[in-house]
């Protein structure tokens, strides 16, 4: 029994020889002996042969990917790049006799992991350099993108933006790459995914796949994203023995070469994990928080449901002390925005100089289904500048459910609760965002963390509870945003009858069922069917120094239905009630259109209209023409009228 990564030179000669070999997942290999090779061609399986051969090879060169490739002449690589080259390039020729579906599946991989190796080598090491742009190869591959955008729900623009036009250029240099891609379906997509839905620099892609998959499987192609995706780098940098090539991330603002999982990264706090172990964090990040976060120095210590870092000495979380004047100040970056980038995402109404709280819905489906949506709020800082700080919060359990059915198997249970800083969803890329945002003032931002403070003492104290049908995401933004800028100014956007949901699967058909029983039983089979899915689960809770116990079974809920549904901001947007942003104070012009709203819509329309005619030239009319719609939402709102009346009359 050999290995091929140990008897490589062993390996590249049997195939050069077409030596019938058994070739296992780990690299192990034999060749076969006179009975077991005429067996093979009998039972026709020589196909499936080298379809396991090259499986194992592709592993054989992912692991390959954490040998730094050397750039001197005065040094000898590590590792033979060569034969290694030789022994994907006689597996391709194998396999490329074969057509059936797991052949041609294993030939595109082989030739991608061979590709990525070449181009890691570059022709200083006998493989490929990146040429200048190609035109013909840049317009397929606009073309091909083009056709793959259209029919991503995620996309709001099916348009190419010209970020996107730049990632692809810069694509179009791996010219063997990209004939490879045009011919991958599959391959396509995950590049589409990376560039162009991310916008994570495409070089790691080409040359490091197996890293590439990585920064999928361990949740952190959304971080990379949000950082505007250049911090995943490949770079050449002087190490022990000469000009090395190193694939790097930032740890706490220093770029760390991440292709050998065993190196040992020491954080703040004295607190030690190898490289392994920061993506097994970032893995379980789906069911609990952990102490690694992404934010503007990269990966850093820190726990974004107990607000603090990790003390290794102290075995203890170091808090942000809340009894500090203005205490966000000690909160880890999240993100740095220019006063362009602040409008583009938040409004056209941001100058530079107001607070900005803006309530953001994710979802993954596009309509009113629950799974896989959530609300949470942003609050940005003008720093004096023209530019903002950004921090995002949202209300969670302190753990989540792994599955779908353990998370159906306990809907109506009431569960400890904290504020997460910074929010999971502002990674989620595969999930479409809309914002609802507010211009406020210095005093107003003040109250939002102030009232955030309060609920941060109470998670400390176990007292902060959520519940999906009540106590929910949603509800908390929504409450935060009344909090701080008064519920006059905001109309109802969250609240819906559960039954207006509209999941898939099984549950819908269950939807459908109880819907079609009479209405008066309606409510009832369903309050019924959450008892039994954990609504009768409470917790014991000090409020207002008294004990109270909060279960969904002692909530309104358990009269009407009504829930908060974080996609319901979508459909208030889509169904014209709200519009994008609401600006600071209430200008003349929407003073005036308030006195007419009154009068009727048709007259208020052609107020606009009229309104929009005498104003085209000026910026004012950007403001009016997002906030308009907001005036809808003004005029359904009985407490904005009598405020409305009793300030403008």
């Amino acid at each position: 029994m050999f290995n091929i990564k140990n008897h490589l030179p062993t390996f590249v000669c049997e195939l050069r020889r077409g030596t019938p070999m058994r070739v296992f997942s780990n690299g192990d290999f034999y060749v076969l002996n006179f009975v077991q090779k005429e067996m093979c061609h009998l039972f026709h399986l020589d196909c499936g042969r080298f379809v396991k051969t090259a499986k194992a090879f592709i592993r054989q060169l992912e692991d390959l990917e954490s040998v730094n490739v050397l750039f001197s002449n005065e040094n000898v690589q590590e590792v033979n790049f060569r034969l290694y080259i030789e022994a994907g390039e006689l597996l391709i020729e194998k396999l490329a006799v074969y057509h059936n579906r797991n052949a041609r599946r294993a030939l595109l991989d082989l030739r991608r992991a061979t590709i990525a190796l070449k181009y890691r080598l570059e022709s200083f090491n006998g493989g490929y350099d990146p040429e200048a742009p190609n035109e013909e190869m840049y317009h397929q591959l606009l073309h091909a993108a083009q056709v793959w955008k259209h029919t991503q729900a995620i996309f709001p623009e099916k348009r190419l933006t010209k970020e996107d036009e730049n990632q692809l250029k810069e694509a179009s240099r791996y010219t063997f790459f990209i004939k490879l891609l045009l011919d991958d379906e599959e391959l396509a997509d995950s590049f589409f995914l990376w560039a162009l839905r991310d916008h994570i620099a495409v070089r790691p892609f080409i040359e490091f796949p197996h890293n590439q998959w990585k920064m999928n499987r361990y949740a952190l192609n959304g971080r990379l994203s949000r950082r505007g995706g250049r911090d995943l780098r490949v770079q050449k940098i002087q190490g022990e023995t000469g000009l090395e090539k190193v694939l790097t991330l930032p740890f706490e603002g220093k770029p760390v070469n991440i292709l050998d999982e065993s190196r040992s990264i020491l954080f703040k706090g004295n607190y030690g994990l190898t490289i392994k172990e920061v993506y097994e964090v970032f893995d379980h990040k789906r069911i609990e928080a952990g102490n690694l976060e992404y934010m503007e120095e990269g990966i850093i210590n820190w726990n974004a449901h107990h607000w603090g870092y990790w003390d290794a000495d102290l075995q203890d979380y170091q808090r942000i002390d809340f009894e500090k004047n203005n205490w966000w100040n000690d909160l880890p970056v999240l993100e740095r925005l220019s006063l362009q980038q602040a409008r583009n995402t938040f409004g056209h109404h941001l100058t530079g100089v107001e607070w900005n709280l803006a309530l953001t819905s994710s979802r993954v489906h596009q309509d009113l289904n629950f799974v896989d949506a959530h609300g949470y709020l942003s609050i940005s800082i003008p720093q004096g500048d023209g530019s903002y700080l950004v921090y995002t919060l949202g209300k969670f359990t302190f753990t989540f459910p792994e599955t779908l059915v353990q998370a159906l198997l306990n809907i109506g249970e009431t569960a400890e609760a904290t504020v997460a800083y910074p929010d999971e969803n502002v990674y989620y890329t595969h999930r479409r965002k809309t914002r609802y945002s507010y211009a406020i003032n210095e005093k107003e931002g003040r109250r939002f963390f102030e009232s955030v403070k309060r609920d941060m003492l109470l998670s400390r104290e176990g007292n902060l509870i959520y519940q999906i049908e009540s106590d929910n995401c949603a509800k908390w933004a929504y409450d935060k945003l009344v909090e701080a800028v008064g519920q006059f100014r905001v109309p109802e956007i969250y609240t819906m009858p559960f039954l207006d949901s509209e999941p898939d699967g099984v549950l819908k058909t269950v939807f459908k069922m109880i819907k079609s029983l009479p209405e008066g039983w309606q409510i009832p089979v369903t309050t019924c069917i959450h008892f039994f899915l954990g609504g009768y689960k409470g917790r014991l809770i000090i409020e207002n120094s008294q004990a109270i116990w909060k279960s969904l079974t002692h909530h309104s809920f358990w009269e009407d239905t009504v829930i908060f549904h974080p996609s319901m901001l979508y459909k208030q947007q889509e169904v014209g009630n709200i519009g994008r942003f609401v600006p600071s104070g209430i200008t003349l012009a929407v003073r005036t259109i308030l006195r007419f709203v009154s009068q009727g819509e048709t007259f208020y329309k052609k107020f606009i209209s009229y309104l929009k005619s005498v104003t085209y030239k000026f910026s004012l009319w950007e403001v009016l023409s997002q906030s308009s719609l907001t005036l809808n939402e003004y005029s359904r709102s009985k407490d904005l009228q009598i405020a409305g009346n009793q300030q403008y009359r």
